[in-house]
Parts: structure tokens; C-alpha cells; sequence
């Protein structure tokens, strides 16, 4: 007695012959009809040993699936990109997208923080720091300087004044033929300035007001031939 062979690429085959009455009871017609069944149930074994290879349980492990979606982060990025919520019934390529433009914008932020440290401002903390750089400006009075509220004082012998805000040679050198400010920088910490009244051609008559962050002073300073006069507020 034989048995029904198996082929090395079964088929699907959707005809199955239909039994009439008037057939012969002949083997022939029984086996061909039962070999298209036997075809078919191996072709849909070896379908369903495929797919549980690829198939993903609903309870499985993703470890080594892929999804290929267009990427949006960058390890050198230039600006921030706004993102679309996420929402249910998203498709992973669509998620996975998202997820890149998130690194992204943190690879943004984080250089936007620079690389100072700033663990001895504050608590060390970004909205630490920036309180308390807010809490030392908070309460500045005047700082009355000659004899009297009104007066100023020459520069060239202030009792160290030009010391305490150190670039007072800078700031005239960049003050002259500049149409409306000037900034400089020192080891002291950045100075900022507007000009009030712009000098004329020869640079011998201008004034204005300057910040200096080093000693949280603002200076009211006038150059009147030849002489530089100030006012510090801190």
C-alpha cells in the first residue's frame, strides 16, 4: 500500500473537484481529489510556520523587531522643530518619528545650556541660577559720588572708581563715532552701554549709561572735553 505523496512546493488550489452520482467508485478520482486536499493542508502548515518566525505575539518580545521611519534628530542641531501630539491608533513608523524629533529638540536645549559650570551659582540648577541673578538686582540704591547727590566725579581720580569698573579706557575708545551703544567684555564678566548723547566728530563730547554685571553697577558717564565724568548707581 502506497501513500500520498508530499511535493517540495505545495500548492494552494481553491478547485476541489466535486463528487456527481454518475461517477465511477474508481480510485483514481478518490486519490487525485485527495491529493488537492492533502496539497492545500500543507501548503497552509508551512504558511503558518512562516508567519509564527515573523508574527509578533500580542504578548511577545520587540527586542529585535525594526521600524524604518524618517529620522529628524541630528547630533549637532541648529534649531528647535515643533511636534505634532501623539495620538492613538499612530502607526510606529509615525511614533518613531516623533520620538526623533524629542532627541532632537533635547540635543537643542542642552546646547543652549552651554558648557559653563554653574554648580557654584545658587542651588546649581538653570532656574536657581537665574533667581538669583535676578534676586542680586533687586534692591540697588544710589551711591552718592562727589559732594554732593548732583555732582559727579572725575574719573582720573575717583578713589578707585575707574578700578572697580576697569575698562573706563575701553568703553571711551568704543564709545567714539559709534551711532548708539557699545559692549566689551572683561575678565570681569560682560558691560553693556547706550549712548544718550552721541559725540561729536572729534569724540570730546558725549554721554550715556552702562551696566557692568561684575559689580551690578549702573554708571551714568559723561566725557566733556577731555575729562571723563561718572555717577555710579549699584
Amino acid at each position: 500500500m502506497a501513500d500520498f505523496e508530499i511535493p517540495e512546493e505545495p500548492e494552494y488550489n481553491r478547485n476541489i473537484r466535486r463528487f456527481e452520482t454518475t461517477d465511477p467508485a474508481h480510485a483514481d478520482l478518490f486519490n487525485a481529489v485527495a491529493q488537492t486536499l492533502i496539497n492545500n493542508d500543507e501548503f497552509l502548515k508551512r504558511t503558518v510556520e512562516q508567519q509564527k518566525e515573523t508574527v509578533l505575539e500580542k504578548t511577545g518580545d520587540a527586542g529585535d523587531t525594526t521600524v524604518t521611519f524618517t529620522s529628524g534628530d541630528t547630533e549637532n542641531p541648529e534649531d528647535w522643530t515643533e511636534i505634532t501630539p501623539v495620538e492613538s491608533g499612530e502607526k510606529q513608523s509615525s511614533l518613531w518619528q516623533k520620538i526623533s524629533l524629542f532627541a532632537k529638540n533635547l540635543r537643542y536645549l542642552w546646547k543652549l545650556c552651554g558648557t559653563s559650570d554653574i554648580s557654584g551659582v545658587a542651588d546649581g540648577t538653570l532656574t536657581g541660577a537665574v533667581s538669583k541673578l535676578n534676586t542680586d538686582l533687586i534692591g540697588k540704591s544710589p551711591i552718592k559720588i562727589g559732594t554732593s547727590e548732583t555732582s559727579f566725579c572725575n574719573a582720573a581720580g575717583g578713589a578707585g572708581i575707574t578700578s572697580v569698573f576697569a575698562t573706563l579706557d575701553s568703553i571711551h575708545n568704543r564709545i567714539t563715532g559709534m551711532e548708539s551703544g557699545f559692549h566689551n567684555t572683561t575678565s570681569a564678566g560682560p558691560i553693556f552701554g547706550i549712548l544718550l548723547q552721541k559725540s561729536d566728530s572729534s569724540g570730546q563730547g558725549y554721554s550715556g549709561l552702562a551696566f557692568s554685571y561684575a559689580t551690578m553697577s549702573i554708571v551714568y558717564f559723561a566725557y566733556i572735553g577731555g575729562t571723563f565724568y561718572i555717577k555710579i548707581y549699584g
